[in-house]
């Protein structure tokens, strides 16, 4: 088996017209970490896939096509294939681009003093389930575990404004957007929050795995919270070309959820986070500021539509 691997760069060709061609004779391709040639799990695919084609004797002209179904950004350039190739590489961040989308995969060729086209596959690219994404879970750079699960952070033990520290999640690409807030003082109503990163912009330096992200969270904002109350990191991020997100803290006092948006955005995209994960996501640390804690209380990660989140509560 031989392949043919792919250009790593998404280009600007028309997706709307790329997978127009002659009468489907060819059988569908087959793409590599798909379950029944239908669904792709991106993480499956964290270094890329192949997709492999079935050509007639003496093929020429072979050209494969990708592109996301009912959207024409990203797109990328038609694929030439060299003759007695059979195999494309799909590298890793062209999957990247195409999470949570379906894509349309098709190849063409000439034989025979023929035209032929295969038939159109539609892939479905899955989002990044929870469990993959928890690595990126807000973390307080002075906070320290002095028991089991629970974390404190006391603010006599470092000088200076604190740090909320986050692993790059899987497959992040340049581009994507991130936005994080903390919470505190959530016993009363309405609590306070601020802002740590709004609206970042991911840079290609930071746009690889064992990428952290370092925000400073004001040193004269926690002290204005009181003792011995929670702090509360949100962290919302998009997979694809916008994003908006809602984050929902649970109070303390009233079991309640208590929204803060970010601004600009409309309703019709928010996202509300509001589950807590299941067995095996792993223990999440809680602290009070300056002294002990009451309880654990579990980070979360949800994803919705191209968006995703996820918080933890100190």
């Amino acid at each position: 088996m031989v392949k043919k691997t792919l250009s790593e760069k998404p280009i600007s060709a028309q997706a709307s017209g790329v997978l127009q061609a002659t009468e489907a004779e060819l059988p569908y391709a087959v793409i590599q970490y798909a379950t029944n040639n239908s669904v792709l799990y991106p993480i499956d695919a964290i270094d890329g896939t192949t997709a492999t084609l079935t050509l007639p004797a003496n093929a020429t002209h072979v050209t494969f096509y990708l592109a996301i179904k009912d959207q024409e950004e990203p797109a990328f350039e038609p694929v030439s294939v060299a003759n007695g190739l059979d195999v494309v590489d799909i590298p890793a961040n062209w999957i990247s681009y195409c999470i949570g989308h379906t894509v349309l995969i098709k190849y063409t060729a000439n034989a025979g003093g023929r035209a032929l086209e295969s038939l159109t596959l539609e892939l479905k690219v899955q989002q990044i389930r929870e469990e993959h994404l928890v690595v990126s879970r807000p973390v307080f750079a002075h906070s320290k575990e002095e028991e089991p699960n629970t974390w404190r952070l006391k603010m006599q033990s470092f000088t200076g404004d604190e740090t909320v520290h986050i692993k790059a999640w899987p497959m992040i690409y340049v581009g994507q957007r991130l936005f994080v807030t903390v919470a505190g003082n959530q016993h009363v109503t309405p609590y306070r929050f601020r802002w740590v990163a709004l609206d970042h912009v991911v840079q290609l330096h930071e746009a690889h795995a064992d990428h952290v992200f370092r925000f400073s969270l004001s040193r004269g904002w926690l002290s204005r919270l009181n003792d011995y109350s929670s702090i509360t990191a949100h962290l919302g991020g998009d997979l694809g070309q916008d994003c908006a997100c809602v984050s929902r803290a649970r109070q303390p006092a009233s079991g309640k959820s208590a929204a803060f948006k970010c601004p600009g955005f409309s309703p019709a995209h928010d996202l509300a986070l509001a589950r807590r994960p299941g067995p095996g996501s792993g223990p999440t640390p809680f602290a009070r500021i300056g002294g002990a804690a009451s309880r654990p209380m579990a980070g979360q990660s949800h994803q919705h539509g191209q968006r995703w989140a996820c918080h933890c509560q100190l």
